[in-house]
């Protein structure tokens, strides 16, 4: 059944008392081997891997491929401002409250804010009627005067989440209309 014998031939007290190794000679003895014949693929996939997404952004237009995604996958409030910034259109922004802007998107919106370049600001009156109170054509036709001021200066940033409508904005249209 079961073996529960022992060899106590091969148990021994005795310690073998030479003299140990010292930590140098640990050291001194390691060697370590190293496969080498695909080290500078591996560097080199390495650097590549590292370095490669740089150098490319640095190629790619990166309002381009915003602008593809937006056309895409973006809604109608992005497509028009897309619309706004690649053909320079002005743009009649209504805010909650009851603000207004007319003005071309300077920048393709990337996250919850739209940077726009006004022309005109105003509010809506209590029967909705745009009234325009402050005109910036003037300011930016005599920029050159100011040497602290550029129109990146003048550029408001609005959250798309105080936006309560958007259209295009035709100054004959609206001069027609009013």
């Amino acid at each position: 059944m079961w073996d529960n014998s022992v060899d106590f031939g091969s148990i021994s007290n005795k310690t073998d008392c030479g003299t140990l190794p010292t930590i140098k000679d640990r050291f001194n003895s390691l060697t370590i081997q190293f496969e080498t014949e695909f080290l500078g693929t591996g560097l080199l996939s390495f650097i590549i891997g590292i370095a490669f997404p740089y150098l490319a952004n640095l190629f790619l237009d990166e309002e381009k491929f915003i602008a593809k995604a937006i056309d895409k996958n973006g809604s109608q409030l992005e497509k028009l401002f897309l619309k706004s910034f690649t053909e320079n259109k002005n743009l009649a922004l209504s805010l909650k409250s009851s603000k207004i802007y007319i003005g071309t998107v300077s920048k393709i919106p990337r996250q919850e804010y739209l940077r726009i370049l006004p022309y005109y600001s105003g509010y809506r009156d209590e029967n909705h009627g745009m009234i325009i109170d402050t005109q910036y054509l003037d300011v930016y036709d005599s920029i050159d005067q100011f040497e602290s001021l550029s129109k990146d200066n003048l550029e408001t940033i609005v959250n798309k989440s105080e936006i309560t409508s958007a259209r295009i904005h035709v100054d004959e249209v609206y001069d027609f209309m009013n």
